[in-house]
């Protein structure tokens, strides 16, 4: 059996060898290709909480707004009430002054009670959440 030679040029094969070492250093494409699927599939997770939260804040200051709104018409209705009340004749004397004094002090306790009930109950939503 007779075996044939042949001369061929070297640099080539080396060339075609070192980047064939390249890739398999780089690693497959598909590593790449799962790791980049994973980070995607992470981001999509926090937009959807973003978004989930994003709705759940709108929803409750929504909600909030409503129960300003109906309070600040109550609060409305006291004072109208109070100005009425407060519309009597009365004398410039001494006892009158006294009077208007003591319920503006009554006045001015109230509102600190209004004041700290809201607080309070802002307080126990914030630690429901």
């Amino acid at each position: 059996m007779e075996e044939e030679y042949e001369i061929i040029p070297v640099s080539p094969i080396r060339r075609i060898e070192r980047r064939l070492e390249r890739l398999e250093r780089i690693g497959t494409g598909s590593e790449s290709n799962k790791e980049l699927i994973e980070i995607v599939k992470a981001n999509q997770h926090v937009i959807d909480d973003m978004v989930r939260i994003n709705s759940e804040m709108m929803s409750r200051m929504s909600s909030l707004l409503e129960s300003v709104h109906t309070m600040t018409g109550k609060v409305n209705e006291f004072m109208s009430r109070i100005e009425v009340a407060g519309e009597k004749p009365s004398e410039n004397s001494e006892e009158s002054k006294d009077l208007e004094r003591k319920m503006d002090e009554r006045l001015v306790k109230l509102e600190k009670r209004v004041n700290a009930m809201l607080l309070t109950a802002i307080a126990k939503r914030k630690a429901g959440q």
